[in-house]
């Protein structure tokens, strides 16, 4: 996405620059900005400097290089950016509470941060719970003998300091087994009535570093030996013990009582190497380090008081901007799509027909416009999926997934949308944010219990809006603290609505359809409110996407079986649907449609035509091979092609047809008239042109034109200029 942004930078006359982490790719070349960057992690991570200790640094004098210092990526890139000025930086939201060399304060004009920065501020780790509270000695770094001070009073004084440590490491030994053994979290109360205050635990945090040494590591060194010497490092532990305090020290502070936000005791923890122990994890969010710069928040989806907390004083401006008509919403109602239900066969199996009904029904569109081709955008598991089955080349429509939409610009001309489901945490991972977000906040956080958590979030009632000023009421998820509920919409609404403005549906100035296969309540107003099987296509519909549709009810199970299992189940569906076999509407011209009594054709009263399909006929032998049935169907053809292309197609669903006939697509409605003569008309000069010029067709058009005094038909045939006769039309 940055390079993205780069490129449209440059466009407006810019000069950007990317700037790339020393495990990021390089753009120009294979390998990493940085060739020992795992090193480089390791370094960082044990609270050293990088540079110092991995680059370029002088002893005694002497410079000492990384013998890739002079090709390093990382290094050229520090290089352009100390070298520009006024020049665009284009960098991750990592670099917000960084403090690498590569972005200072000092140079920086203006900051621009786009949407949901904020989770990037927010980090979970863990602590071992029994090396914790193991007693530990103060180390030297901090602890040296002062001026003036007798090795005896120094000796004293440190085996002062030690004796505090470890009377605070048996502190918090007995809160956290405690805890344990009631099966319950620590409280706050619980740390101050042992006498745990601010300036305690500023020595707590100071006797941890104490114990921090450097690393004799040079920037010339063979890689093993710096490898090796990590390894051996035994600060490892140290800022994780340092954060323990820290956190403990922020809790304290906010002057709450009951349990802990950001450390908590976590009794089924599990290292890298699958072992398990009990944990003290902390979730706790970190300041931004640009506070003092000038600063502009771009978020649609901005909470408040999500932001508030991480840029304290931001000024809110609401831009009011309104949908473009030519997008239209489809919201299913009777469904949360949520992650567990689109992981069953029947749920999936309906989101890959609808992507065929997508790209089937904007197929004008997307052949003028390849931009235009159709997107699902749905949760990874369910991507990773249809991926599988061949993505695209399977399905017609490019393929995405929640958590990897926001900035993408390529679907801004797509012509329809399928938001498939949503993405919603679970209740705990809710929690987690919103203690880590708010853990020194004074106001304690209401928390379902564990019961009430395995069950899932409660159900609540929603609106979801339509644009004709009405509104549905739905039953949807959400959470009884405020603070999680804000959480819950950042994270699920918002999803949602990133998804939904990849279409740019603000300036949109040609169609888009957006599918919502999910309740959610959205910020924006509806065009319809439906229920999934009112959305996704119904049996018929996906006989019509494979491109077979027969009239026969028997002939539709036969090449549908998977669709259809019998013949009577094809019957069965066809009532449910409100479809009505040709000997129950009553006429005896309709009849003559086919002999076969179960017979596809009238649906509430209208007969049925599709676009990019033509009709044919054909015959099937009786049970005793005397009596043919002649029945219709319609298969797909975009054309142009030959007869024998759509006679491979019908005998590849019904092997024993015979008699192939291919006539003219009939009208949409043939209760209007002047659709049925042009039609009729039509179909009469096409058969006579087709078989002149084509006389491998076999084209019996089976079309009458009859006298009926009721219909008055003034309307001109294609070319044939106008022919005001009283006509009446029956096929």
């Amino acid at each position: 996405m940055a390079e993205e942004l780069a490129v449209r930078a440059r466009a407006y006359g810019h000069d950007p620059l990317v700037v790339r982490g020393r495990s990021q790719p390089r753009p120009e070349a294979d390998g990493r900005m940085c060739a020992k960057h795992e090193i480089a992690e390791a370094v960082a991570a044990l609270g050293e400097s990088v540079s110092d200790s991995l680059c370029r640094t002088r002893t005694t004098g002497e410079e000492r290089l990384c013998p890739y210092y002079e090709e390093c990526a990382y290094v050229r890139q520090l290089r352009e950016i100390k070298g520009g000025r006024g020049r665009l930086l284009i960098g991750t939201h990592s670099y917000l509470d960084r403090r690498p060399d590569v972005l200072q304060e000092s140079k920086i004009g203006l900051l621009v941060v786009d949407e949901s920065h904020w989770q990037g501020l927010v980090s979970s780790s863990t602590v071992d719970l029994a090396r914790f509270t193991q007693g530990r000695a103060i180390g030297v770094r901090g602890f040296q003998r002062k001026d003036g001070e007798s090795a005896f009073e120094h000796q004293a004084r440190k085996a002062g300091a030690d004796t505090r440590f470890f009377d605070a490491i048996l502190d918090v030994r007995e809160v956290f087994q405690r805890a344990i053994d009631e099966h319950r979290q620590p409280a706050i109360a619980e740390f101050r009535a042992l006498g745990f205050d601010r300036e305690r635990l500023g020595f707590l945090q100071s006797a941890e570093w104490s114990r921090h040494e450097e690393i004799d590591l040079q920037p010339d060194m063979p890689t093993e030996v710096q490898r090796e010497r990590l390894a051996a490092a035994v600060q490892r532990e140290i800022p994780g013990f340092a954060r323990v305090w820290k956190t403990l020290s922020a809790e304290i502070e906010s002057g709450r009582d009951g349990e802990c936000h950001g450390l908590r005791i976590d009794p089924d923890a599990v290292r890298r190497d699958g072992s398990a122990f009990v944990a003290i994890r902390l979730d706790v969010s970190r300041d931004p380090r640009f506070l003092a710069v000038p600063a502009l928040l771009i978020d649609g989806s901005a909470d408040e008081a999500i932001t508030e907390r991480f840029w304290p004083g931001a000024r809110f401006v609401a831009i009011a901007a309104e949908w473009s008509r030519n997008v239209r919403i489809v919201q299913a109602i009777d469904k949360t799509g949520s992650m567990h239900s689109l992981r069953g066969e029947r749920r999936i199996e309906d989101i890959r027909w609808l992507c065929r009904k997508a790209v089937d029904e904007t197929a004008i569109a997307w052949r003028n416009d390849e931009a235009a081709r159709p997107v699902l955008i749905t949760v990874k598991a369910l991507a990773d999926t249809l991926r599988q089955e061949g993505g695209r080349s399977s399905y017609g429509l490019d393929i995405e997934h929640y958590g990897a939409i926001r900035g993408i610009d390529r679907y801004k001309n797509s012509a329809a949308v399928v938001l498939g489901g949503r993405i919603e945490p679970s209740p705990a991972e809710i929690e987690r944010l919103t203690r880590a977000i708010w853990y020194a906040s004074p106001d304690p956080i209401r928390t379902l219990s564990a019961e009430e958590s395995v069950r899932g979030l409660p159900k609540g009632l929603g609106e979801i809006r339509r644009r004709d000023g009405t509104s549905v009421t739905v039953a949807t998820n959400h959470h009884p603290d405020p603070r999680c509920m804000r959480i819950l919409r950042a994270v699920r609404d918002g999803e949602l609505v990133q998804a939904m403005a990849r279409i740019r549906p603000v300036h949109r100035s040609t169609p888009c359809t957006v599918v919502v296969l999910t309740n959610v309540p959205l910020p924006v107003p509806v065009d319809a409110t439906l229920t999934w099987d009112e959305i996704v296509p119904c049996p018929f519909e996906r006989a019509r996407l494979t491109g077979f549709l027969p009239d026969s009810l028997a002939d539709l199970a036969a090449a549908h079986p998977s669709l259809f299992p019998s013949h009577a189940a094809a019957r069965k569906a066809a009532s449910r649907r409100g479809w009505t076999p040709c000997d129950a509407a009553g006429s005896a011209d309709e009849r003559e449609l086919s002999s076969d009594t179960s017979h596809l054709w009238l649906s509430n009263g209208k007969r049925h035509s599709f676009g990019g399909m033509v009709r044919i006929e054909y015959t099937v032998a009786g049970p005793n091979r005397e009596r043919r049935a002649r029945r219709g169907a319609w298969v797909a053809w975009n054309g142009p092609g030959t007869a024998e292309e759509v006679h491979r197609r019908v005998l590849a669903a019904i092997p024993h047809a015979e008699d192939l006939q291919v006539i003219e697509a009939l009208g949409a409605d043939p209760s209007d008239p002047v659709d049925v003569v042009d039609v009729a008309v039509a179909a009469r000069l096409w058969a006579r042109e087709r078989r002149h010029s084509d006389p491998t067709w076999l084209v019996v058009p089976k079309l009458h034109l009859t006298v009926a005094p009721n219909w008055l038909v003034e309307g001109p045939p294609p070319d044939r200029g106008r022919i005001p006769m009283r006509l009446g039309c029956t096929a």
